[in-house]
């Protein structure tokens, strides 16, 4: 994404602004992509040229009879190569310039000349994907993707193409977990099954993965490592592994896990 050239004015937070998130760079692979657009066009109009020259000379010779057998190369060619350029040119084209400005309330969106703004009280789901890149066995980069979900059914995705992005998920959670457990616990207590994506729990039946239910009884210990959260069953082999990023609210369900007095072990 090309970053906005802003003047230093620009630059400077607003007043209340505690984190300020914007577009990366301009990535080199644009460039690249819209190199081999330009290539590729160039590539289906000299094609082309050719196929009408070499295809005219033949009618003249041999007659109009000779056009299918000799242009259809040069026409399927110049085809392929134009769709090729217009796949190339359309991959080349940065996406919209994003900017989120944080607050101690709420986050507003800007996208080109909207705004939308995003009140704390008002997410009722997150769902974060992290994601560690190794080299020889040692963390080299973190990718970061996060979903959130208004009370009003509007969904954001945003991922690491914005700088900051480790540090907004971090508030995000922060400043959002209070209401949201507030509200899983009163459900919570009323006996009411609680959703988190692919997994529900409920305070006297326990854990409901799709139709198999676990009850809290037979879960010796909860893990979190490497993605992964792994209910470890009594007097058992089998356990049960989820992906964390299909889960929704993970710090509220870990929450209510621990009311019932289940060791949890996080390396997250």
């Amino acid at each position: 994404m090309i970053t906005h050239q802003s003047s230093p004015q620009d630059n400077q937070q607003p007043t209340g602004v505690i984190l300020r998130l914007q577009s990366k760079p301009h990535k080199t692979s644009h460039i690249f992509l819209f190199t081999l657009s330009i290539l590729s066009l160039f590539l289906g109009l000299a094609v082309l040229y050719f196929g009408i020259t070499a295809t005219i000379n033949a009618i003249e010779k041999f007659g109009p009879a000779i056009f299918w057998n000799v242009g259809k190369g040069y026409i399927l060619s110049a085809i392929l190569s134009g769709l090729l350029f217009i796949i190339l040119f359309v991959l080349s084209i940065p996406k919209q310039d994003l900017r989120i400005d944080v607050y101690e309330d709420r986050f507003v969106l800007y996208k080109g000349k909207q705004a939308d703004q995003w009140y704390w009280s008002s997410i009722d789901k997150i769902k974060t994907k992290i994601a560690r890149h190794r080299f020889l066995n040692k963390e080299v980069k973190r990718s970061y993707k996060v979903m959130i979900s208004r009370n009003d059914d509007m969904q954001l995705k945003l991922n690491d193409s914005l700088e900051n992005i480790d540090n907004f998920i971090q508030i995000l959670r922060d400043r959002t977990y209070s209401n949201l457990l507030k509200q899983a616990q009163y459900a919570f207590n009323a006996g009411e099954y609680i959703n988190f994506g692919c997994l529900r729990i409920h305070q006297q039946q326990g854990l409901l993965i799709g139709r198999k239910r676990i009850s809290w009884e037979h879960i010796e210990r909860i893990d979190i490592k490497k993605g992964l959260i792994t209910f470890k069953l009594r007097k058992q082999k089998h356990a049960y592994r989820l992906p964390l990023h299909q889960l929704e609210n993970i710090d509220i369900l870990l929450t209510l896990i621990e009311t019932r007095k289940i060791i949890s072990q996080s390396d997250r």
